[in-house]
């Protein structure tokens, strides 16, 4: 079985692959899950590294039927295992840049009683329309990828 962590790129990699180690041997040492499991889980490291993620790629081999249960408990464990250390599942983020010369222009504190500098406004709808198009790009090649596949 082979399973994917999405973790902040700024995450320890050796710290990762010592908590995923870690609760490997657990898993081993369960008295319930530790004798169907051939393989213990372990770390193969990074996969891909991408819009401020870093995919970790798991993997174990465990007796045929039991590996949905191992792997269940095996991400539960460490899940819990990261958030101890710190360490959270990344979150999708688009982030867009607005050069300087242009945010000290429009930062100009607006007089008493007219509206927020439409520059500002407009900004973040820039930023949202830039977000929401990589969103549905992406989207839109995994559904063709899917298409594809299904095709084959």
């Amino acid at each position: 079985m082979k399973f994917k962590l999405s973790l902040p790129y700024d995450t320890s990699i050796s710290q990762v692959r010592k908590i995923i180690k870690k609760v490997g041997q657990q898993l081993m040492e369960d008295p319930e899950l530790g004798p169907d499991i051939l393989l213990p889980v372990k770390s193969m490291g990074v996969q891909t590294v991408a819009d401020s993620v870093m995919t970790f790629r798991v993997r174990f081999t465990a007796r045929f039927g039991r590996q949905g249960i191992i792997q269940r408990k095996a991400f539960e464990m460490i899940t819990e295992a990261l958030a101890k250390k710190g360490i959270h599942y990344a979150h999708r983020k688009v982030i867009v840049e607005i050069p300087q010369d242009h945010v000290k222009a429009s930062s100009t504190v607006p007089s008493a009683g007219a509206d927020p500098a439409p520059d500002a406004t407009d900004q973040l709808k820039a930023g949202a329309a830039a977000a929401m198009a990589q969103i549905l790009a992406e989207e839109e090649q995994k559904r063709m990828a899917l298409a594809k596949k299904t095709q084959e």
